[in-house]
């Protein structure tokens, strides 16, 4: 199993970085994990978009979905030019109700309503969804593919008893889009000390920092995380693959 970072820029894209997306890989599968602004411009490099076996989204801010209805329109014009597209699951959360309504009703793209009790069993991975503290109805997402386990908090505020669903990861990528310098008004978003936290808490192996607002120096996420001393920490980077055996 393998995930490739193809954006992790947090609310806006930054220069070159996409927002949020990130490709999962196993078993000749290919599921894309969010599809913000800019993502579909990287997820071609890897794989033909017509490719994918499922997209799932975590939650319906902008900067997780932009790139869903450039996706819609590239499968409508590949099937009106006569090409045999096959229609590619969606799961999206219902809320906002207003959002959703945006993504239901098309037949390339069917939909299926994502929740805490949702399991999808696909080509031997078990995928689960777990809510998360945000501003709108969210789900970080935990899979597991034989003996490796992949974590995604998509955006979250940090709350220990919501993130149990990380223990024993092998690779957790991680809402780092805020600073403890700047508690006061980042608190939608996790700081370098929660990641920390919960790979302190939950015996995480490797951790990617991701979500950085692109306002926020690199260096500074990379002084905070580093003050917690020697731990397995990488700052998220563009169409970088991280393999679990």
């Amino acid at each position: 199993m393998n995930v490739r970072i193809l954006g992790y820029s947090g609310g806006y894209p930054g220069a070159g970085i996409p927002t949020s997306g990130y490709l999962l890989s196993f078993n000749r599968t290919n599921i894309l994990i969010d599809c913000g602004s800019g993502v579909l411009c990287e997820l071609i490099k890897y794989i033909p978009f017509e490719c994918l076996d499922a997209v799932i989204v975590t939650h319906l801010h902008h900067d997780h979905t932009s790139d869903l209805r450039v996706l819609r329109y590239a499968l409508d014009m590949k099937s009106k030019n006569g090409q045999a597209i096959r229609p590619i699951p969606l799961y999206v959360p219902h809320n906002p109700a207003s959002l959703f309504a945006e993504y239901d009703e098309n037949a390339l793209l069917p939909v299926s309503v994502i929740d805490e009790r949702l399991v999808l069993s696909i080509a031997g991975a078990t995928i689960s969804f777990h809510p998360s503290v945000h501003s709108v109805e969210c789900y970080g997402i935990r899979v597991e593919y034989n003996t490796s386990i992949f974590t995604y908090s998509s955006d979250s505020s940090l709350d220990i008893q919501s993130f149990s669903y990380l223990r024993d990861a092998d690779l957790a990528i991680l809402d780092c889009g805020g600073l403890e310098k700047n508690e006061k008004t980042d608190k939608k978003h996790m700081s370098p000390g929660d990641c920390f936290r919960l790979f302190s808490e939950f015996g995480i192996k490797r951790v990617v920092l991701s979500h950085l607002i692109p306002y926020h120096d690199v260096s500074d996420t990379i002084a905070e995380a580093s003050s917690f001393g020697d731990w397995p920490y990488e700052v998220a980077e563009m169409g970088r693959n991280y393999i679990m055996e």
